[in-house]
């Protein structure tokens, strides 16, 4: 029931909490900050795309729940959930514990 969730945007990287607060100048946190939004598609930043771009979008966001969360470990565990899978392809070997202990940990 108690845990911490990690959310690791790999295409957005302006996130806003609370509500879609895109001109504001907060001080202050929202009331439900618990909420997050990305900011997928914002030509408010003046980009160099048109603000119409035409075709099919896609946006990928990785989340992982964690009972204990270490403050200072969460970078390492967005970076880890970005990462491209790692294969281990050696059937004539013996099974190395090393790879076995950290093959399903991010």
């Amino acid at each position: 029931r108690h845990g911490h969730w990690v959310w690791a945007s790999r295409d957005v990287p302006l996130v806003t909490f609370g509500g879609p607060h895109v001109l504001a100048r907060r001080k202050t946190a929202p009331d439900d900050a618990h909420r997050i939004l990305a900011m997928i598609f914002n030509n408010r930043w003046y980009t160099n795309f048109v603000a119409d771009s035409h075709g099919v979008f896609e946006f990928q966001f990785d989340l992982a729940w964690k009972k204990h969360l270490d403050p200072t470990a969460v970078g390492a565990l967005a970076e880890a959930l970005q990462a491209e899978p790692l294969v281990l392809i050696n059937p004539a070997a013996t099974d190395e514990p090393l790879y076995i202990k950290h093959l399903y940990r991010p």
